[in-house]
């Protein structure tokens, strides 16, 4: 009986322990010492040079941001295991330094081309909802950002700023992708949003294709800025090669999580797909 409990012991506190350990938001790198004073007055956010990294930008949006605002941008499904994966993926991640090679010219290496349209980085702004909680000029801002540095934006479906006014930031030539909420069952309402994008010259269209419910967000609910919609989405590869038959725009597939699948998107002759 006693080493059956003892046994039994570890595999029951086991998951506990782990389940309470405790999650470092950001690492201490003396950003609040040195950040200070930091109100929702415009005046007092820091230079953007003072911005060494990605984690201080958190910290500052935190002491900025009303918390209404910051829950929005802050939040995740469940018990946010996945905003925790996703935040302690990187120090998982190791370099393998190759020392003793020419390096003054390695800006040259990061230009990059995304759907045969060149960019002068490997990454870009991916779309993210409401970003007028954040500053007035919300998607604008970040669209005028987008072009003085060559990178690519691409907008939410949920924008703050209407889809003419992120056209009206745009600069000439700037390549832009447009994010869709796609509602195969509602074929007008899929059309006009289609002709709408091609109509204001964005490029490409990025579909979300991973959110047949709304999820459960239970940070978000407390403070008043979950989703009240509770109506389920379907999405089927039929409904997407009807909608694949209604433009010339390419589409890329948003929000496949099994690198096994990719085959199954190139099968179906969609141009790309973002994983998560």
């Amino acid at each position: 009986m006693f080493w059956g409990s003892f046994v039994l012991l570890p595999a029951v506190l086991g998951p506990l322990v782990h389940a309470a350990r405790h999650f470092l938001e950001e690492p201490d790198t003396g950003h609040a010492s040195f950040f200070q004073s930091i109100t929702n007055e415009t005046s007092s956010l820091p230079e953007l040079e003072d911005i060494a990294t990605l984690y201080d930008f958190q910290y500052v949006a935190q002491q900025h941001l009303n918390e209404t605002s910051y829950t929005y941008y802050r939040n995740g499904a469940g018990g946010e295991w996945s905003y925790r994966n996703n935040l302690e993926a990187f120090p998982r991640l190791r370099f393998r330094p190759r020392v003793m090679l020419n390096i003054n010219n390695v800006e040259e290496s990061l230009p990059t081309r995304i759907l045969g349209f060149n960019f002068s980085a490997p990454f870009f702004i991916a779309p993210a909802a409401r970003a007028g909680y954040a500053h007035p000029d919300g998607e604008m801002a970040l669209t005028q950002g987008a072009a003085a540095g060559n990178i690519l934006y691409i907008p939410s479906d949920l924008s703050t700023r209407t889809k003419a006014d992120i056209q009206s930031a745009r600069a000439t030539g700037q390549i832009m992708f447009q994010q869709l909420y796609l509602d195969p069952l509602n074929g007008t309402k899929t059309m006009q949003q289609i002709r709408q994008a091609e109509e204001l010259g964005f490029n490409a269209l990025i579909v979300t294709v991973d959110s047949p419910a709304d999820s459960n967000r239970p940070r978000a609910i407390r403070m008043g800025v979950g989703s009240a919609d509770d109506a389920y989405t379907s999405f089927t590869w039929d409904q997407l090669d009807e909608i694949q038959a209604q433009t010339q725009l390419p589409i890329i597939a948003q929000g496949n999580t099994n690198v096994g699948r990719r085959g199954d998107w190139c099968a179906e002759g969609i141009e790309g797909d973002v994983f998560e």
